[in-house]
């Protein structure tokens, strides 16, 4: 640009012409013989951000196994930590579920039916008497002083170890 006094010479923008960037070209974006560049970076550069991710993701791979680790140590695998008043659920005993549901519903946890109509819940009770009649109950009497039991008055837990002999 050229003042000319205290004017500028706008027959100077005129004059600049600008080159067009050359068209985009997908072959030369994956890679560039001239500038010798992979996606937009030189070997050198996918060398360091490799490095990089291999480091960090192995870093960061070895804080989850030593939480984990941590984790397990806290763990007893023969009894659970929280037990009866300790525990959520207190001293009140876990939910089982009977009677199954039926083989086409297997899916559903949902016991409905309709108690006027027989055939309606026919199922459910057909399903309740074949699991109760299935097990043979032994009353056995025990003595508190016996040998094969183990009894933890605090814990109120405990286990009678004996053997059956059943003709």
């Amino acid at each position: 640009m050229k003042k000319s006094g205290s004017k500028l010479d706008s027959s100077s923008f005129m004059n600049e012409t600008r080159q067009k960037p050359p068209p985009f070209n997908v072959r030369r974006f994956i890679y560039n013989r001239q500038e010798g560049l992979i996606l937009g970076r030189s070997k050198s550069g996918w060398a360091k951000i490799g490095i990089f991710y291999t480091i960090f993701y192995g870093v960061l791979a070895a804080l989850v196994a030593i939480c984990m680790w941590v984790f397990f140590q806290t763990l007893d695998p023969r009894v659970p930590k929280w037990r009866l008043e300790k525990s959520i659920i207190g001293t009140n005993p876990g939910l089982g579920f009977r009677p199954l549901p039926p083989e086409e519903n297997v899916e559903s946890t949902l016991i409905w039916y309709k108690g006027t109509d027989y055939e309606n819940y026919k199922i459910w009770t057909e399903a309740l008497t074949s699991f109760l009649a299935g097990g043979i109950i032994i009353n056995i009497e025990c003595k508190a002083w016996a040998r094969n039991i183990i009894h933890d008055r605090k814990e109120k837990m405990g286990s009678v170890h004996f053997e059956l002999l059943i003709d």
